[in-house]
């Protein structure tokens, strides 16, 4: 019929770029840790404003939590976080509150600003140790096959010139 039931106030939030978790952001985490990730997800799409610090609080209290999840499952959300237009303000909260060294601790680099989220992916993990880092991280969140050779072929980086080396 159209009609919107908003008993929280979330057009309010939509509209101010305000990502929040409904009710108390502590249990919110306690019931599912993937809700930091998730969170994480929205405020890299829809975030415009700086998350309170009740919300940043609950993460970093339930960043050990993110050890319980399967990798399958991290990865998917990272993915779809990598995927988002800008992720970089995402990526540096994720930082500050130790999220993303908890899921990533290959994570030395930045993320470029363009492509798609495995070359994301392989920029965060670049520089030394980029292909043993990017082994581990392959192994850790299970990466399918082809996102596997995809992401070690990245942080190789580019063939030499002349295509053979002695």
């Amino acid at each position: 019929e159209g009609r919107v039931f908003d008993e929280v106030g979330g057009r309010a939030d939509l509209a101010e770029g305000r990502v929040r978790f409904v009710c108390d952001p502590a249990a919110r985490l306690a019931a599912d840790y993937l809700r930091i990730l998730r969170f994480f997800r929205f405020q890299a799409r829809f975030g415009r404003t700086v998350p309170d610090e009740a919300t940043l609080a609950a993460i970093r209290d339930g960043v050990a939590g993110l050890g319980r999840l399967a990798a399958e499952r991290v990865w998917r959300e990272l993915r779809g976080l990598l995927a988002t237009p800008s992720p970089a303000a995402a990526l540096a909260l994720m930082r500050e509150a130790g999220v993303l060294a908890r899921v990533l601790p290959e994570a030395v680099g930045e993320a470029p600003a363009r492509g798609d989220a495995l070359v994301r992916l392989a920029g965060l993990i670049g520089g030394a140790g980029a292909a043993a880092a990017g082994e581990a991280v392959a192994a850790r969140l299970r990466l399918p096959g082809a996102e596997r050779e995809r992401l070690l072929a990245l942080v190789a980086g580019p063939a030499p010139a002349g295509g053979r080396t002695a």
